[in-house]
């Protein structure tokens, strides 16, 4: 669930037209590494999925995250 809600941030952003770094993390500062790792990794995972997509503007946020939820809830790749 987590993963398909970062996943729907980072698509929001790709819509928005921000580069990938351009997106700011707010970090709490007790993150260990493997958290910071999966946050960006979801987050560079979906700049590349949504890059790759036909026209992104023709899918919506919903859709995209009803994709990755699937995807998660499955145990398939998204």
């Amino acid at each position: 669930m987590y993963e398909a809600k970062l996943a729907v941030a980072g698509f929001y952003y790709f819509l928005q037209g921000k580069r990938r770094n351009e997106i700011l993390v707010h970090w709490h500062g007790d993150e260990t590494q493997n958290e910071i790792d999966f946050v960006n990794r979801v987050l560079d995972d979906t700049y590349a999925k949504a890059g790759a997509l036909p026209d992104a503007r023709a899918v919506s946020e919903v859709t995209f995250g009803d994709q990755v939820y699937q995807a998660c809830m499955s145990g398939r790749p998204s």
